[in-house]
């Protein structure tokens, strides 16, 4: 990133900070942010049924994960519902 930047650093939390100056007066001030975290779900109960229940992890939109495969880290595989 340091092409990109006068300065590069991060804070406390990892966070990534860049800082680009400009010889212009006035001129109009910028803020890119984006999430670092990976977003998907933790496995907190399983059902005497098999049922499995999650909680998210990261910025989840219940929704848009509805009939969704997914994968376990041993291998067992399933539908969320």
């Amino acid at each position: 990133m340091k092409p990109f930047a006068d300065t590069v650093s991060t804070d406390a939390m990892g966070n990534l900070l860049l800082v680009k100056k400009t010889a212009v007066l006035d001129a109009p001030r910028l803020l890119l942010t984006a999430h670092m975290d990976q977003v998907g779900f933790m496995v907190t109960h399983i059902e005497n049924n098999g049922y499995i229940r999650l909680s998210p992890v990261g910025s989840v939109n219940p929704i848009a994960y509805s009939n969704i495969p997914v994968k376990f880290s041993r291998g067992s595989k399933g539908i969320l519902v």
